[in-house]
């Protein structure tokens, strides 16, 4: 639309009763005055330098060959002409389309915008769209470097040092700023999405789609459009997605019943959001899914992040995991970090301490592995490389593994995996299945053991609590979050009872040959249960040393260290400023105050 709006020969009927034609001088001033270069960046996505290097050929190669007239413009010089002729040239060789040179692509809007200035005696106009993508892909495919120089070099000349331009206009995703890519540019105006002048001219406003189904007579669709298509705010404007009003408007005046399609999906590349959704940390996570539940999100922006910044803190390496654990259930990796059951009439009755459990395990420093009873029957050497085996729900359900108990080859791995020194942590009723006048089939390795009627004569006289254990460290006395807990738990001679609720054993921990094991009635998600958990499967694995490694004091702040890559970060997973003393890998420490939301990187 700019280009047909500036560029001589503009066809002015395009604009007939447009808003814009009511600026009478400002379109006796600017429509059709200048030339203007147009291209955009969109389609240089190669998986190599040299192939983004022929598109990017190939994308300015496309538009100088607009200006054929140039190769006979009498107002050039032979070496100008034979300079066209250099960035018009086709590639011989099949290997490109174009064949211009290194230096020759390097300075080409340059050349073009000098020759075309000449030509017309006018001023250029440069159109640049989406120009950070090819350093998007640069970073994907690892030739970042390389790209950030040569589009430096392109910019700057066509930018910095160019008397021939009248002005350019660059859209695209991040401001590059950090890269240099536009140094010695001072006057350089960027307009984002945060800035409250230009809101409304990021896409349609409220007034815009009611003046557009007017025109069409088709006001009674703008609840239904709202709905479906309001879906930014940008600075202090509700802002409707343009392409998607359109298209439904189109489809409208043909089809008045029609039904509201999402037309934007697909209509971008979606790489960069997928690779940091999996790389989201667990607060990330748990933004996304308010999101999509209609909630709000708050989040300070970094304007100046770079593709650099975005990938190299990270660059796919794994994080530090202080130990491994497996969670153990019927299912096994076929539901591998899937905490998905049918409920009714309570939400989630029997499975808000597996969901619980599952995500706090996603943002600890743990390597989390599933296993199921089947491969543990078929292997059960796969124990040999685990340090805590964790299982969840209800007893006599897939969660826990019902009557597989009874078969002997599942009890004696496990039993064997914790007494010779393995961990053990049990949420809810851990191996729960009457057989053999026991409820709890681990109640040895447990400790507890669950009340069904047929141990009513049995003492139960094990009921003084330890608060000081390890495990309750981080925890404020009489507010640990079990959920509805269990009823009818009692601890075994010997276990030692953490927490317990009125003669109901709701927490414990026992030792189990040389292993060790944790009992605990319900885990709820919450900071304060992650702590928990943290704790709990540190002292399963006697790995209580090992707390203060990469481990932030106040729960509410999460640690997660990349050493591979040299890199590690505190984040606040609260919208309130937090204050925390951050443990290093070495033990060493140091005071630390973040933002709401603020993640602060450092290198090791």
């Amino acid at each position: 639309m700019l280009r047909c709006f500036f560029e001589c020969g503009c066809r002015s009927e395009l604009f007939e009763g447009l808003e814009i034609s009511r600026a009478a001088d400002y379109c006796k001033k600017y429509m059709g005055r200048f030339p203007v270069i147009s291209i955009t960046l969109k389609g240089v996505s190669a998986m190599d330098f040299l192939g983004a290097k022929a598109m990017l050929r190939t994308v300015i190669g496309n538009e100088a060959m607009r200006f054929l007239f140039l190769k006979e413009s009498p107002r050039l010089s032979e070496d100008e002409k034979e300079s066209y002729r250099q960035l018009a040239a086709l590639d011989s060789s099949g290997r490109q389309k174009f064949s211009m040179s290194d230096d020759m692509l390097a300075d080409s809007l340059y050349t073009l915008s000098k020759l075309l200035r000449k030509h017309y005696g006018q001023k250029v106009i440069l159109l640049i769209d989406e120009y950070d993508v090819p350093l998007d892909k640069a970073r994907h495919y690892g030739y970042y470097d390389e790209m950030v120089t040569l589009i430096r070099n392109l910019f700057g000349t066509a930018l910095k040092t160019n008397d021939s331009l009248q002005f350019a206009v660059l859209t695209g995703c991040l401001r590059i700023a950090k890269e240099s890519i536009f140094t010695g540019l001072n006057n350089l105006n960027v307009f984002s999405v945060t800035d409250v002048r230009f809101a409304s001219r990021f896409g349609f406003t409220s007034e815009d789609v009611r003046q557009l189904l007017g025109y069409y007579h088709l006001e009674d669709k703008f609840e239904t459009i709202r709905k479906w298509y309001d879906g930014y705010r940008f600075g202090d404007t509700e802002v409707y997605c343009p392409w998607d009003v359109i298209n439904y408007v189109d489809l409208l005046r043909t089809e008045p019943a029609a039904f509201p399609r999402a037309y934007w999906i697909n209509t971008s590349g979606n790489d960069i959001i997928r690779k940091f959704i999996r790389m989201a940390t667990p607060s990330t996570r748990r933004e996304i899914e308010a999101l999509v539940a209609g909630e709000t999100v708050t989040h300070r922006m970094r304007q100046e992040l770079t593709y650099r910044e975005l990938y190299d803190n990270i660059k796919g390496t794994t994080p530090y995991c202080v130990k491994t654990v497996a969670v153990l259930n019927c299912w096994g990796k076929a539901r591998s970090w899937g905490c998905h059951m049918v409920h009714h009439a309570l939400y989630q009755k029997q499975n808000y301490s597996y969901a619980g459990v599952i995500e706090a395990l996603s943002g600890a420093p743990f390597d989390v592995q599933f296993i199921s009873f089947d491969d543990l029957k078929e292997d059960p050497r796969l124990l040999d490389h685990v340090d805590v085996l964790l299982t969840v729900g209800d007893g006599d359900t897939a969660h826990t593994g019902g009557a597989v108990w009874e078969e002997p080859e599942v009890s004696a791995a496990v039993k064997r995996f914790v007494w010779n020194g393995g961990g053990f942590l049990g949420v809810g009723e851990p191996s729960g299945h009457q057989y053999q006048g026991r409820y709890f089939q681990l109640a040895g390795a447990l400790g507890v053991e669950k009340e069904t009627g047929f141990t009513l004569g049995y003492d139960k006289y094990n009921w003084e609590e330890h608060p000081d254990h390890f495990i309750l460290a981080d925890t404020t006395p009489g507010e640990v979050d079990f959920g509805e807990g269990q009823k009818g738990i009692y601890a075994l001679e010997g276990a030692q009872v953490l927490i317990q609720h009125d003669r109901e054993v709701q927490m414990a921990a026992n030792g189990y040959g040389q292993g060790r094991a944790v009992y605990l009635s319900g885990l709820p998600y919450s900071f304060e249960n992650s702590r928990l958990l943290h704790r709990a499967i540190l002292w399963a694995a006697h790995g209580e040393d090992a707390l203060h490694c990469w481990f932030s004091s106040n729960l509410n702040v999460e640690v997660h260290a990349f050493p591979a890559n040299g890199k590690y970060c505190a984040v606040n997973n609260t919208y309130e400023p937090q204050s925390t003393t951050v443990y290093r890998g070495d033990g060493s420490s140091f005071p630390l105050d973040l933002a709401s939301n603020e993640i602060r990187w450092y290198e090791i």
